[in-house]
């Protein structure tokens, strides 16, 4: 388990880890104007931060919301990702009443965003702020309805967006400046159970070195079974786009192998229950055999 102090994503600040299980170890670590301190621990400290957040089941930027996985169910402090998992039939009714995808909603924001960015008052930064807190106002919107209803904390809505990890990034490696960040990186030995080189989302060092991922420790069996399915569907879906890109199909029409990779990567989502629904997505997709 990992969580971020602060509200900012990519703010320099401190991680704490904390997992069940016979060896257990308390990882902390600060970084301050580029220097840093860690210690250790043989203390399980999992039992007292779940006690402490009771009722509280899903964090997001370190903030506790409502509507959540319960954490005591779990023996783990869980994203709000997991919603989509742990809420299957929810989320399933959800995305179907709704008028929209996500997808297609950010599609049309965007496009009125370059549409009216040149002429907006105050310009084209006014302009993307207003985009922005749209974004972040309706995002996991219906699942959160879902799960019993409630709001974004104001410091998730206010705190910006990938834009500020990438300067974080940026800075760290071209001052050389170590810090911490969540990012996406080749796992190396990071999460015991996956191999080396899936990517994988974790709390990383950065310096001009680069990013380099730090020990998690183990999962619970449950929880790697579904992070390895998961892996599972997005290797088959690069793979089905790479069978595209061979044939150099310019149409909806695929072949054989691609077809195969994209039924495959649709029928192990847990959001799918069935072969013959991944075949009728694909179809109404107007993806040909």
């Amino acid at each position: 388990m990992t969580h971020r102090s602060g509200c900012a994503a990519g703010r320099r600040g401190r991680w704490a880890r904390t997992r069940t299980g016979r060896s257990t170890t308390t990882w902390a670590s600060t970084t301050s104007a580029g220097c840093g301190a860690c210690w250790w621990t043989a203390r399980d400290r999992m039992p007292e931060l779940l006690a402490r957040r009771r009722g509280a089941g899903v964090l997001r930027g370190g903030q506790a919301v409502r509507g959540g996985v319960g954490s005591g169910t779990l023996g783990a402090l869980p994203n709000e990702y997991l919603h989509y998992y742990y809420f299957n039939r929810e989320a399933v009714a959800s995305i179907r009443q709704a008028a929209t995808t996500r997808g297609e909603f950010l599609r049309e924001q965007q496009a009125r965003f370059y549409e009216t960015a040149r002429t907006a008052d105050g310009g084209a930064l006014a302009a993307w702020e207003r985009t922005r807190l749209e974004r972040e106002t309706t995002y996991l919107a219906a699942s959160r309805e879902a799960s019993g209803g409630w709001e974004r904390d104001s410091c998730d809505l206010d705190g910006g967006g990938y834009d500020r990890i990438a300067l974080a990034i940026m800075r760290a490696i071209a001052r050389d400046e170590r810090t911490t960040l969540i990012l996406n990186v080749g796992n190396r030995t990071a999460v015991p159970g996956l191999d080396a080189d899936a990517v994988v989302e974790v709390p990383c060092l950065v310096d001009a070195g680069g990013a380099r991922p730090m020990a998690t420790g183990a999962v619970a069996p449950d929880q790697l079974g579904l992070m390895l399915s998961l892996k599972a569907v997005e290797r088959s879906t690069i793979e089905a786009a790479e069978a595209v890109g061979a044939v150099g199909a310019s149409d909806t029409s695929v072949g054989g192998a691609a077809r195969s990779a994209a039924l495959r990567a649709l029928a192990l989502h847990p959001l799918v229950d069935s072969v013959n629904v991944a075949g009728r997505i694909l179809d109404a997709a107007g993806y040909r055999r």
